[in-house]
């Protein structure tokens, strides 16, 4: 009986193996072919060199690991759109190591006149607002509501105020929190939990869109200094 037991318990894991090696297939296939309908090239892997660009938030986790890439221009401007895996690993009582993997769609937005300090914006979280409640505290700003919704970190305060204003927080409240943003230099990156195939390039608009909603005044203040 036991060899009858261990019989399908390996016939249901080598079933399962094979349906998850093909839906991650048909996955690819739907994104190659969102690729070939905007005229991008995909890739395996990181050519655009995602994870050696300065953004803190690709740094999350205790591995990353960049699984696919979108490049090219769309709308006479440059695109880069990527699956990223982050791992966790954690250690039980008795010592055995196991590891969970989450997977995010993001998209790099470039930034042709600014050179922003690092500047992140977060949806608040269990996690934020135990640091809050210890002490290390974000920057605030004069909304409340948004105060509430969103993590801001910079070691330019000044930079962010100038960032955020009263229109770009009334547009990242009506996101709804489901994007980190992190601008660096002339660059932005938008991030977000990964999204279906159909829906692949949507966060290089949201991206674009965050960038629509910088004030002149911040561009001005922090104007380009070069760079990727």
């Amino acid at each position: 009986m036991i060899y009858v037991v261990v019989f399908v318990v390996v016939v249901v894991v080598v079933l399962l193996v094979i349906v998850s090696m093909v839906q991650e297939q048909q996955r690819q296939d739907a994104v190659q072919a969102v690729a070939q309908q905007h005229g991008l090239t995909y890739s395996e892997g990181d050519p655009e060199r995602v994870l050696d660009l300065p953004f803190r938030l690709l740094r999350q986790g205790d591995r990353q690991k960049v699984m696919e890439t979108l490049y090219g221009t769309m709308d006479d401007e440059l695109l880069t759109v990527f699956r990223l895996r982050i791992t966790e690993e954690s250690t039980d009582s008795d010592g055995d190591t196991s590891e969970t993997h989450t997977y995010f769609t993001g998209a790099i937005v470039h930034v042709p006149l600014g050179g922003f300090p690092p500047i992140r914006v977060q949806p608040e979280n269990f996690l934020t607002r135990a640091k809050d409640l210890a002490g290390f505290r974000d920057i605030e700003f004069e909304s409340e509501e948004f105060n509430r919704q969103y993590e801001i970190n910079s070691k330019d305060r000044r930079a962010a105020h100038a960032v955020i204003d009263a229109q770009m927080m009334e547009w990242l409240l009506g996101l709804g929190g489901g994007y980190e943003f992190e601008v660096v230099g002339n660059m932005i990156l938008a991030l977000t939990r990964a999204v279906d195939p159909p829906r692949t390039l949507l966060p290089f608009e949201i991206g674009r869109r965050f960038r629509a909603h910088i004030p002149e005044v911040a561009m001005s203040l922090y104007p380009s200094t070069g760079g990727r």
